[in-house]
């Protein structure tokens, strides 16, 4: 039986992680409806994700060990590259072909639950989820519902080029910074490096950064169906950056242009700023990328020390909501996220463990880096408030800022200029 109208989930006009359904004219049907008795008399699932050569590798070993350790059950693996993996996942829910198990994007989490095509977890007693944080729980909620749990959060930091700092004579945090002393560090390691070296690159055209500022001034980013922030918050995050551009803090738009979103093109790693944030469980690629010993600290702070962060999910692990066994397919995400053995082989490759469980025994097994971020995350994000779920329409928004950002720096926009063709619009996005 097909739960999710097809006609309406293929032609919604939304946009998750890039993929548009209304480009989706057609579905392929099937008979294969997910979950079925084998004839051997085990539950035939399939669970399906998508990522890099390593979390691959690494999924494909803990489904090994699901089906090793879970009884009564043989999952299936299917792994897709990401540019087309919503293209196939929204053609499989919509024609009845769905994978039990599947990976979600933290955009798509609202519509596909809206869509009626994910599970409701909340009330499945074969996923234990009493080692996680309130927090880690409801970032996974729609409407009050849980649909998704994180594969894993994480916090977000400041990584340093050491070698930077010390030529300069600027003194590495040991605690926490505000956006005013992150300000004066980036002004000082400028003014004594040569030109062509910056203390950060810009990072005005990030949303997830962004987001945090404006969670520290008491906004959220998005709400459920819409924006949670106000001209004033988009004025005075441009205008920081812009400031830090004409001083000489931050690198100009012309050399940001020049890179792109990933850490391999960012200026700290290119040897032109000495500052990148990002999230924290990509510690050790920054320590093999740069060119020099790297370090962390904490991201900036507001002047009342409010952090502003949350567990944010890489991911989320989500189940069909028209499977044929949910308390089996339940037993089977709780084995994969909460069991040690199963959870190791993904490391931090998509983040923290949100179970504190499973985190402290992969802090206890790793090295000192593994410890670091876990340790990082957990002081971070302690006491946090989940925010709603990104609605419909949020990459647009994400699109509009980076734009809006971009232009201020080019000189093309004022400030005022930019943050009112935002809001213009991204009312649209949300139509």
């Amino acid at each position: 039986m097909n739960l999710v109208n097809r006609r309406t989930f293929l032609t919604g006009a939304s946009v998750v992680a890039g993929t548009s359904f209304a480009g989706m004219l057609t579905a392929c049907s099937s008979d294969d409806n997910g979950g079925g008795a084998n004839g051997g008399g085990a539950l035939d699932l399939r669970m399906s994700w998508w990522g890099s050569d390593a979390i691959n590798g690494a999924v494909t070993s803990m489904v090994d060990l699901a089906n090793q350790n879970v009884e009564g059950v043989a999952i299936e693996g299917e792994f897709t590259a990401f540019d087309t993996y919503f293209d196939r996942l929204t053609t499989q829910v919509a024609s009845d072909n769905h994978p039990d198990l599947f990976e979600m994007s933290v955009p798509g989490l609202r519509e596909y639950a809206e869509n009626g095509a994910l599970l409701e977890l909340d009330s499945l007693d074969s996923l234990d989820l009493s080692t996680y944080s309130d927090a880690a729980v409801d970032v996974g909620k729609v409407n009050g519902t849980l649909y998704g749990v994180p594969w894993g959060v994480a916090a977000q930091t400041a990584f340093l080029d050491v070698g930077s700092f010390e030529s300069a004579g600027v003194a590495i945090p040991d605690g926490r910074w505000t956006w005013s002393e992150f300000a004066d560090a980036m002004q000082n390691i400028s003014d004594a490096t040569e030109d062509g070296f910056y203390g950060t690159g810009d990072h005005g055209g990030y949303d997830t950064f962004l987001e945090i500022f404006v969670r520290q001034r008491g906004g959220t980013l998005f709400t459920a169906d819409g924006l949670g922030f106000t001209p004033d918050d988009l004025s005075a995050w441009l205008t920081y950056w812009e400031e830090l551009r004409q001083s000489g803090a931050a690198t100009p738009a012309d050399v940001t242009a020049e890179g792109g979103l990933g850490l391999n093109d960012s200026p700290m790693i290119r040897g032109l700023a000495a500052v990148r944030f990002a999230g924290i469980n990509i510690l050790d690629a920054v320590h093999n990328l740069n060119d020099g010993p790297a370090d962390f600290t904490s991201f900036p702070v507001a002047e009342d020390g409010t952090t502003g962060q949350y567990p944010r999910p890489a991911v989320y692990f989500c189940a069909s909501s028209a499977t044929e066994d949910p308390e089996k397919v339940g037993e089977v995400m709780n084995y994969i996220l909460n069991d040690p053995e199963a959870r190791e082989p993904l490391g931090l490759l998509l983040g923290v463990p949100a179970s504190s469980t499973v985190a402290d025994e992969l802090s206890a097994a790793g090295d000192e880096n593994t410890a670091r971020v876990i340790e990082y995350t957990a002081s971070e994000t302690e006491g946090a408030v989940a925010p709603e779920p990104a609605p419909v329409g949020a990459n647009t928004v994400r699109d509009l800022l980076k734009r809006a950002n971009e232009e201020v720096g080019f000189g093309s926009a004022s400030v005022d200029q930019a943050v009112e063709q935002f809001f213009s619009e991204a009312e649209g996005a949300f139509a």
